[in-house]
């Protein structure tokens, strides 16, 4: 690394890039003390407003979203392949659904009265070379085909930046950008 970019590198944000993605973990349990919580509580009799299903609400992505969405007062349905671990990630306000995006009977049923629906799947590292196309291509064909069926009001796909790139190195990982296009 030259002298020039040494001095442009930020320590800072590099602290909270990592503690924004929960990567020291009792850094934000500490700033969850200090800062006082001006955020509304959740009006859950309130029917006016939409409930969003989002689906890979316990992965990095996901439970940042749900957060965020909670924080703006919108009911948030999660869409969970174990609801007990789903408990330990995500806050209690959040409905929990257990269904499987490969398993179009059970997406159905957790659908319920939702009139949105937030896809943030994504497949997990694994040896198993179709993970990535069932997950990020079939699962996400699945909710697609749903929110057609259904006539959902909005459906938001959180893809992965460099989709477009087939020479990208996540593609080593089962050419899991190629499935996320």
């Amino acid at each position: 690394m030259s002298e020039k970019e040494r001095k442009s590198w930020d320590l800072g944000r590099f602290l909270n890039t990592l503690n924004y993605f929960e990567l020291i973990p009792f850094v934000s349990d500490l700033q969850k003390l200090f800062q006082p919580s001006d955020r509304p509580s959740v009006n859950l009799n309130n029917d006016t407003m939409s409930m969003i299903l989002v689906t890979g609400a316990t992965g990095g992505v996901g439970k940042r979203v749900v957060r965020r969405l909670l924080e703006q007062n919108y009911y948030v349905r999660a869409l969970v392949r174990d609801i007990q671990k789903a408990k330990s990630i995500l806050p209690d306000e959040v409905e929990l659904v257990e269904a499987d995006v490969l398993n179009y009977q059970s997406l159905n049923t957790a659908l319920g009265d939702s009139t949105v629906i937030l896809c943030a799947t994504g497949a997990k590292p694994s040896f198993d070379p179709s993970g990535p196309y069932k997950v990020d291509y079939e699962g996400t064909k699945n909710l697609v085909d749903l929110a057609k069926t259904r006539g959902i009001e909005q459906f938001v796909l959180v893809s992965s930046l460099c989709v477009s790139q087939l020479f990208h190195p996540l593609n080593l990982f089962w050419l899991v950008l190629v499935w996320k296009k």
